[in-house]
């Protein structure tokens, strides 16, 4: 991640798909946590 952000029009490009990795791994450690407690 450190390397694409130092690349302003790589950043472009992958931030949407980061962002979308970021949103599912999100979700899927709040259904997790709910899972455990």
């Amino acid at each position: 991640m450190n390397v694409i952000s130092l690349d302003p029009a790589a950043s472009v490009y992958y931030r949407p798909m980061l962002e979308a990795a970021h949103d599912a791994t999100m979700t899927a450690t709040n259904e997790n946590s709910r899972a455990i407690s």
